[in-house]
């Protein structure tokens, strides 16, 4: 079990690396290694989808705004608080949706309406095991 968890981490920490390095300057000080990770900010919108008994509840998505990311997670800005444990994050790259299943670590106020959503990267989903994540556009 804890290979397959960590094989399933090894997965999204591979597409984090890349989007992460498309996005910015090479990061030769991100090691994969450390307890204690580095965040890069990267400000780019996602899809949230929560996710309740294994399933993507679509009828309740919702749009973010990332703050920054790391190989094992990100933080998203809402403009509304949304109470969520499990939720696939859609990111857009390379011309392809990616949906990430993440849990929901805390939930903070950041001011005027807007809040904080730290999120910790599970697994990487693939669309053909949940149809419905197809057809989603953003």
């Amino acid at each position: 079990m804890v290979f397959s968890t960590r094989k399933r981490l090894n997965q999204v920490q591979s597409f984090v690396l890349k989007f992460v390095n498309n996005q910015t300057e090479p990061l030769a000080d991100l090691d994969l290694q450390r307890r204690s990770e580095s965040r890069v900010r990267i400000n780019t919108v996602v899809l949230l989808i929560p996710y309740q008994d294994h399933r993507p509840q679509i009828a309740k998505m919702f749009p973010g705004l990332t703050k920054d990311w790391s190989t094992t997670g990100l933080s998203v800005v809402l403009s509304e608080p949304r109470g969520v444990d499990d939720v696939i994050v859609g990111v857009r790259f390379e011309g392809e949706i990616h949906y990430i299943l993440s849990r929901a670590v805390h939930l903070s106020p950041i001011g005027p309406g807007f809040y904080h959503l730290g999120l910790r990267f599970c697994e990487k989903l693939h669309p053909g095991d949940f149809p419905e994540l197809a057809n989603l556009v953003f």
